[in-house]
């Protein structure tokens, strides 16, 4: 079988139209270990493996990268003879991922098998585990997310073996409820 080579950069620039760029000399002085970054990346996206697992399925995607947003919940009200508001019940919200990546086919042909794979982890309906140091850092030990949005975004006149994709999650954090 022929080795087919793809340069991840290139191919993540084509496809979402932003620079992917990670300041090298910052990454070296940081500490690696266990294959998680430590360290503040100020929202640079990072190219980390990502591991789905979910109703006895496991989907391995290892050229992803991670974003990670919160909402707090603010009460905000009004006050007659007052300009503005007054802010109260803070609580933080869930966290959102946007996990974009493009799945490659080894075979040289269209990731048919790989889209397969990820429709199927798509499709779980209950609590799906999300494994990558990024998220690791936000999540509590059990990793659960809800999977919530998929998108394949068009390609024109791009390389047949390569397909974008944008997966969305939530943290799902409460695993029962006791009444």
């Amino acid at each position: 079988m022929a080795h087919l080579v793809t340069d991840l950069e290139d191919l993540y620039n084509t496809y979402f139209q932003q620079p992917y760029c990670v300041n090298i000399e910052r990454l070296q002085e940081e500490t690696v270990f266990s294959g998680k970054f430590k360290g503040d990346y100020n929202g640079v996206e990072v190219f980390l493996p990502v591991t789905l697992r979910g109703d006895g399925k496991e989907l391995h995607i290892p050229c992803a990268t991670i974003r990670a947003t919160s909402r707090k919940t603010i009460v905000r009200t009004p006050v007659a003879e007052r300009l503005g508001t007054v802010k109260e019940a803070y609580q933080a919200g869930d966290w959102e991922f946007t996990i974009k990546g493009v799945l490659i086919a080894g075979n040289g042909f269209f990731p048919d098998e790989e889209i397969r794979d990820l429709l199927r982890m798509y499709k779980v309906a209950g609590q799906v585990e999300l494994e990558n140091a990024m998220s690791d850092l936000f999540l509590d030990d059990t990793r659960l997310v809800c999977l919530t949005s998929l998108e394949f975004p068009e390609v024109e006149g791009q390389n047949n073996r390569h397909r974008p994709f944008v997966l969305s999650a939530e943290s799902d954090y409460v695993a029962t409820l006791t009444l």
